[in-house]
């Protein structure tokens, strides 16, 4: 297929505003667009290359994986093997486990399959992701795994790969749109509602056009300038329209995929394509668009790990100076010598994907191997060990503990002893396991109504998941009414619901507080705003022993000091607002936090984090908690 600069420049613009959106998503939120510019560009250029050796009779399925190999593995091969280097270095057990995984999976090219399984309350949070952009890698590598296959069939047809294009595009985008409002993540990640935007790119490849066949040259030139311009603008649209409060892909992606489909349409000779797509800067950096993808977000990423604290713009600024150069290396000395040079082009292949499965089979051992956490000194082990799984069995997650749309499972029993409720969101669940362990001996009944992002409220009307919160919740209350508990625990992320409205909040505590004292509740207690860390407390304890980390951040804080919170405690307001409605309130502030910040391990714990992410119990943190506040919580 015959080469266009201009092509390298859309490459450019959306690695550009991909590193943009990564690195200042505030000041590029549609960003996130340059992948479906890739996708567009991917499957106009792979349709082509295959249509062309097929019209040439030369096409070969090994010579065309061999060619994918030789393309895409060697640079993969070196950003992976750098990350888990690095990771090596800085990252905790849990963290290494994960990278891990993530490694054999985006080498295996299925890794957009594994971060739509993750999709969960407790997942760790993306932009602590190294490898999380290698999930747009798996959706094309898997269409170029069946849509050589396809284009094979539609050959023995005129016009047959066109029309199989046309058809995937229209059940692609049906199950796109669809999804996007139904299951997001599915829409997102999952290939059958991405491959609309590379058969885009197909059928602009394998599409005759013989009407403009018919045109004078004049007339020809001016619907392709008209038809660049007008790409041109839908690009610039889809980054000033599109953010991440938009409802993506779904019809939104539209804007940035018919923009790249006009732009390649338009071809090389349009002033915008010849003037600014072929400008050498862009083709330049279009060059290096593939291992510049590669390398900027795990830099960004490995930075975040060593911050206590969001880099700021001058630190992320020489992050993406460092990712430009090592793509720029890479593209030097690794792509162009193996996938340019034509010598020993056999024993590349062989090599590159011998190195690929290696990678591959190291990070499935990593993944099994805990971290090898003897790579930390004994006495701080403790404190890096991986507490979550533990906690989130201990939290009943299957049943009592549940996600919205859900239903509780045998959560209320029911015999004849002294009934307590655990009513609320993640924060309620994570008492759970505490009071468990003092309620055992003592012949008391915990029964347990939790349910994530939902706050223990049954009048209120201010946060996005209100309506299936309160239809739950309506449910709480009958069985309430029926089991006539001694006690109902109230707790939340309150704070969190406090950024809706405040005023509204308090008011409905107290409504809510009235009405379960008229359904026969004798004893009502709220517990506070628990702290929550700016980072998970394995991250900060590693940092105390990574040099660069301590480079980073100028001021060192001993541990558990204020510098780590992610929010000052305060709950005098909420303190307040419960006493006045005549419940018990119980300060999390009292019990872990002093003048100087709050604990972040278990004290005579040895070393166990009092959290197992930035603000949920360990199991011995709910253990420690509650028989701090035995007395308040189980009083007769």
């Amino acid at each position: 297929m015959r080469y266009r600069s201009d092509i390298d420049g859309l490459r450019a613009i959306a690695v550009l505003i991909v590193v943009g959106f990564h690195a200042f998503p505030g000041e590029v939120p549609g960003g996130f667009v340059g992948v479906d510019i890739f996708f567009v560009i991917s499957g106009f250029l792979i349709s082509g290359v295959i249509l062309n050796g097929q019209r040439a009779g030369n096409f070969a399925f090994v010579d065309f994986y061999a060619r994918r190999i030789r393309r895409i593995f060697p640079a993969l091969i070196v950003v992976l093997t750098a990350c888990l280097a690095f990771g090596w270095i800085l990252l905790t057990p849990t963290d290494y486990v994960l990278l891990g995984k993530s490694a054999a999976a985006s080498a295996a090219f299925i890794y957009n399959f594994v971060l739509f399984g993750e999709q969960g309350y407790f997942d760790v949070a993306s932009d602590m992701k190294p490898l999380l952009h290698l999930w747009s890698l798996g959706v094309e590598e898997q269409f170029y795994l069946i849509w050589p296959a396809l284009m094979f069939l539609g050959s023995r047809k005129k016009d047959g790969s066109l029309v199989i294009a046309k058809i995937i595009f229209l059940l692609s985008f049906g199950a796109n749109v669809a999804l996007t409002t139904t299951n997001a993540p599915a829409a997102f990640y999952l290939p059958f509602s991405r491959f609309w935007e590379l058969m885009l790119g197909s059928i602009l490849a394998t599409a005759p056009f013989n009407t403009l066949a018919h045109l004078t040259a004049n007339q020809d030139k001016a619907i392709k300038e008209a038809t660049s311009w007008i790409g041109g603008s839908l690009l610039v649209l889809a980054l000033l329209l599109i953010s991440m409060n938009r409802p993506f892909p779904g019809w939104w992606a539209t804007l940035p995929t018919l923009g790249t489909a006009l732009l390649i349409f338009a071809g090389e000779s349009a002033s915008l394509n010849r003037w600014i797509l072929s400008h050498p800067l862009l083709v330049y950096v279009g060059l290096l668009s593939y291992p510049l993808y590669l390398w900027h977000w795990p830099i960004l990423t490995f930075t975040r790990f060593l911050r206590v604290n969001d880099p700021t713009a001058l630190m992320k600024a020489p992050c993406i100076l460092l990712a430009f150069v090592l793509a720029d290396l890479t593209y030097r000395f690794v792509e162009k010598p193996i996938r340019l040079q034509a010598v020993a082009r056999t024993l590349k292949t062989i090599m590159t994907s011998a190195a690929m499965a290696s990678i591959a089979i190291l990070g499935v051992i990593l993944g099994m191997s805990e971290g090898i956490p003897s790579r930390f000194p004994a006495e701080v082990r403790n404190s890096l060990q991986d507490y979550s799984k533990e906690a989130i069995l201990a939290y009943r997650a299957k049943g009592c503990f549940i996600n919205l749309g859900e239903r509780f499972g045998e959560c209320d029993q029911n015999t004849g002893a002294k009934k307590i409720v655990v009513w609320g969101d993640s924060h309620a669940a994570q008492l759970v396991p505490g009071l468990q362990n003092l309620a055992k001996d003592r012949g008391i009944d915990l029964i347990q109504y939790t349910i994530s992002t939902c706050p223990p409220l049954l009048a209120f009307d201010f946060t996005p998941h209100q309506k299936q919160c309160s239809e739950a919740f309506e449910a709480v209350a009958n069985k309430i009414v029926a089991l006539q508990p001694d006690t109902v625990i109230m707790a939340g992320s309150w704070l969190g619901y406090a950024e809706f409205d405040a005023k509204r909040l308090n008011e409905a505590i107290r409504q809510t507080i009235g009405q379960l004292k008229s359904m026969g509740v004798r004893r009502v207690v709220g517990v506070g705003q628990f702290p929550a860390w700016r980072l998970p407390p394995q991250l900060i304890v590693g940092r105390t022993r990574n040099l660069l980390a301590r480079f980073l951040n100028p001021k060192p804080v001993e541990l558990g000091n204020a510098n780590y919170l992610k929010y000052a405690l305060d709950d005098n307001g909420l303190k307040e607002t419960f006493l006045s409605a005549g419940a018990t309130f119980i300060s999390p502030k009292a019990t872990l936090c002093d003048e100087n910040g709050c604990q972040l391990l278990i004290p005579d714990g040895h070393g166990v984090p009092m959290d197992f992410d930035t603000n949920h119990f360990t199991v011995l943190g709910s253990i420690y908690f509650t028989a701090a506040n035995e007395g308040m919580l189980l009083k007769d």
